[in-house]
């Protein structure tokens, strides 16, 4: 996809960033350094496997793991099919969400579930979450917004990217506002099952460094400039591309006061953006 192609998505998805006729001054492709982060979270579970979630499980064994298939072969409304899915990946651990292939966990309960009995269980587990930091301003990235691991470029000597992580990833109160705003998404959408409590968040292991397509913008006006990453956005039960900013800063947050209910800005304090602003000339002249 060309560039003008990208800029065109960018202007439709944030629509409000261009009021009173503004302008983009830096728009351009570069690779992003995505941190993988690891969060020890401790969560009240309760588990009710049936027949509906094994037979979408064996499905995705077999090598169908579209939604829209998955419903068409099963007869399971496919708004359904994706949330089950999901508990499968965020839940129960079953899918793997780097290899989109069955665990081991997934593969034993295939071997040993062969009646359409529920299982019922509640209990306290320390449960890992695996959650992607854009590492130039140390935001956390939607769940929405996130793409599989695997399909991100590792650093070697055939890969020269932009941009190295800044640092460590500094946990203070903003960033865990943030986790748990993610992880109420997983709430919120059912990728955790109904019932389900988060009781506390413990520590963070930054597991590794990818790097994924993204977008150096400054606007005019704007006093620092943001990332924006291109993802595949759900709208009327059907993915469009998007490209929207992972977080703008605090003193830029008035040009968005107005955004659309279909815009959301994740707003940060303007020191996430001092390390990238340094780059501001150098992408300029690119």
């Amino acid at each position: 996809m060309a560039l003008e192609d990208d800029f065109k998505i960018f202007k439709k998805c944030c629509p409000s960033l261009f009021n009173n006729g503004r302008e983009v001054k830096v728009f351009k492709q570069f690779e992003c350094p995505i941190s993988i982060l690891e969060a020890n979270v401790k969560e009240y579970v309760v588990d009710e496997y049936e027949s509906a979630e094994l037979l979408i499980l064996r499905l995705f064994d077999a090598g169908i793991k579209a939604p829209r298939v998955i419903s068409e072969l099963s007869g399971i409304n496919i708004n359904m099919v994706k949330k089950l899915l999901a508990s499968e990946v965020y839940s129960y651990g079953h899918i793997s969400s780097e290899t989109e292939e069955l665990t081991e966990a997934g593969k034993r309960t295939l071997a040993e579930n062969n009646s359409s009995k529920k299982v019922f269980q509640y209990a306290l587990y320390d449960v890992k979450r695996n959650l992607q930091v854009e590492s130039l301003t140390g935001t956390i990235i939607k769940p929405e917004a996130e793409i599989f691991p695997l399909k991100m470029k590792i650093y070697n000597e055939k890969f020269d990217p932009n941009f190295f992580p800044k640092g460590s990833v500094v946990v203070d109160d903003e960033f865990s506002n943030e986790i748990n705003r993610n992880l109420q998404y997983y709430v919120d959408h059912d990728y955790l099952k109904d019932g389900n409590t988060i009781e506390s968040i413990g520590d963070f292991i930054s597991r590794e460094v990818r790097y994924r397509k993204a977008y150096f913008v400054y606007m005019d006006g704007f006093s620092y400039p943001f990332i924006a990453l291109p993802y595949r956005k759900e709208v009327n039960n059907r993915y469009v591309n998007a490209i929207e900013p992972t977080a703008i800063a605090f003193s830029d947050s008035k040009y968005v006061k107005d955004a659309q209910d279909d815009e959301s800005y994740l707003i940060r304090n303007d020191s996430k953006f001092f390390y990238i602003a340094q780059y501001l000339a150098a992408f300029a002249d690119l």
